[in-house]
């Protein structure tokens, strides 16, 4: 059993810690100064590279007479 001098270093130790995580300062805040218009203006390119390269990648949907749930020829029941 552990003696109540080793319960208190511990509880200290956990305030110690909640302490330390409450005022430390956060690493992910933002800059003091931010230029929204031109965050603006990166984030429109991104989004038109964005559709752009959706479009370049687009598969058809489908093929005219065929579903695009299964390609013929895989697990297609055979009707003899």
């Amino acid at each position: 059993m552990r003696t109540p001098l080793a319960h208190i270093r511990t509880l200290a130790g956990a305030v110690a810690l909640l302490l330390l995580l409450a005022f430390a300062p956060a690493g992910a805040q933002q800059p003091a100064s931010v230029n929204r218009p031109q965050n603006a203006v990166n984030e429109q390119k991104l989004l038109q590279q964005l559709d752009a390269s959706k479009a370049a990648s687009a598969f058809p949907t489908t093929a005219p007479g065929r579903s695009s749930s299964r390609p013929a020829g895989i697990g297609a029941t055979s009707t003899r």
